[in-house]
């Protein structure tokens, strides 16, 4: 049937193009397009011509109503127009190609690796060890060809699915949202997908529904950020012998942790202005989270060993830099202000605008610093010290140690070491202090 079909329209195909003047009054600008009703199995509509008055006015036979064409074949011709390439004369149509298969497949690699097709699976799915060469071999050839693994045809097979879900609160963060990338480039590599689950730290209650939602995807790990309390919740609903990571938190909230040297961090930024001569430092922050390794308490060890009481932190919302506008106006007016450390760099640059309202010249007259050298934080005058934290690299760290459980777990190998990994920071020192 598909192939009289075709035949037809080879055969007929110049002839009905000339139709078109002969039927104006019938069907005036549709060309032969009411033929094509009977070639997808479908009555002609009202004011068209049928397909017996077409085949009567060319001579041709007609084709039955139920002897259909599929669209997406009757799809390639266009029966209203002619094309450069087409020989109509010789009763010939053009046809889309196929263009055959262009995504690599697991044998691709394979063969460009020099491995086994079983080798580069268990490379992917981490159940036996592969050694050093032929991983490194099978990484450069998954690059080079851009191979993609399929994830569905590996959960059905699996009965998990490759992939790991985060949850996280605040997805818009800057240290959520660089985390992710960090988790997500690292995945990729290991063909992986990433389920990123929102928590609402202002709705508590909704945080065991929503770890729920994440697990029901069967995934073969999970990444809790403990950025904040409903990350610290949220881990106390994961089941035990779910291959877990945590990022962030206290010293020991996890097994397997990573954690980046935030407190650290803090303390480096006030001692490097008591250094300068300083006789304190100020602080303006958000209300602290609910861990102990924060830049707060950093600010506030500092200040405690070198004997100095600490000035009252003035504690502003990320969500509204108005307020924090309105303390470095405070703090301005008063002479004994001469360092402030603030809690971020949208809130430095808040806190410096304030300053300069109330007439006081950074760094002239006031030294301020901030935390996590944010990508403007150089482009701002004066350029702002600042402090990096790799969220990044802890991204990417938490993938790894997740996925390291994941593989000896589908092994049947015993687990890894417990491990806390720190993420150290590095200072970016600027104009803003002196």
């Amino acid at each position: 049937m598909l192939c009289y079909s075709v035949r037809l329209l080879s055969e007929t195909g110049f002839r009905i193009a000339h139709i078109v003047d002969e039927c104006k009054g019938a069907f005036v600008a549709h060309g032969v397009s009411a033929a094509m009703p009977a070639l997808i199995g479908r009555r002609a509509p009202a004011g068209r011509i049928a397909p017996m008055r077409l085949a009567a006015v060319s001579g041709l036979p007609a084709l039955p109503y139920n002897m259909a064409v599929p669209r997406d074949r009757v799809a390639r011709y266009d029966l209203n127009r002619r094309r450069p390439n087409d020989d109509y004369g010789n009763g010939k149509v053009s046809m889309a190609k196929s263009k055959g298969r262009t995504r690599p497949v697991i044998k691709d690699v394979a063969k460009l690796a020099g491995v086994s097709a079983p080798t580069v699976s268990r490379y992917l799915n981490g159940t036996v060890n592969v050694t050093e060469d032929k991983r490194e071999r099978i990484a450069r050839a998954i690059e080079e060809l851009g191979y993609e693994p399929s994830v569905v045809a590996r959960a059905l097979s699996n009965r998990e699915m490759d992939s790991v879900v985060v949850f996280a609160a605040n997805p818009s963060a800057f240290s959520t949202s660089e985390t992710n990338h960090g988790v997500e480039a690292a995945a990729r590599k290991r063909g992986f997908l990433i389920n990123i689950v929102s928590l609402d730290e202002s709705d508590m209650d909704s945080v065991e529904a929503r770890v729920r939602m994440g697990l029901s995807v069967r995934p073969a790990g999970v990444i809790v950020y403990e950025y904040d309390k409903s990350g610290i919740k949220a881990l106390e609903h994961v089941p035990q012998g779910v291959p877990t990571v945590v990022v962030g938190g206290s010293f020991g909230d996890g097994d397997y942790q990573i954690i980046n040297a935030e407190r650290d961090g803090g303390r480096w930024m006030t001692m490097h202005l008591l250094n300068l001569g300083h006789r304190t430092v100020f602080h303006v922050a958000r209300a602290q989270g609910p861990t102990d390794n924060t830049r707060t308490n950093g600010w506030l060890d500092a200040l405690t060993e070198c004997g100095i009481e600490p000035p009252d932190p003035i504690i502003v919302s990320d969500a509204d830099l108005d307020e924090a506008v309105r303390a470095g106006r405070s703090l301005g007016e008063r002479d004994d202000v001469t360092a402030i450390f603030a809690g971020n760099d949208e809130t430095a640059i808040a806190v410096m605008r304030g300053l300069r309202e109330a007439g006081r010249r950074v760094p002239g007259d006031v030294s301020v610093v901030g935390f996590d050298n944010r990508n403007f934080a150089s482009m701002w005058e004066p350029a702002l010290t600042s402090y990096t934290q790799n969220f990044l690299d802890m991204g990417e760290r938490a993938f790894r140690m997740v996925f390291e459980q994941i593989r000896a777990k589908r092994a049947g190998a015993e687990m890894p070491p417990a491990r806390v990994e720190v993420v150290q920071g590095r200072p970016c020192l600027r104009d803003s202090e002196r």
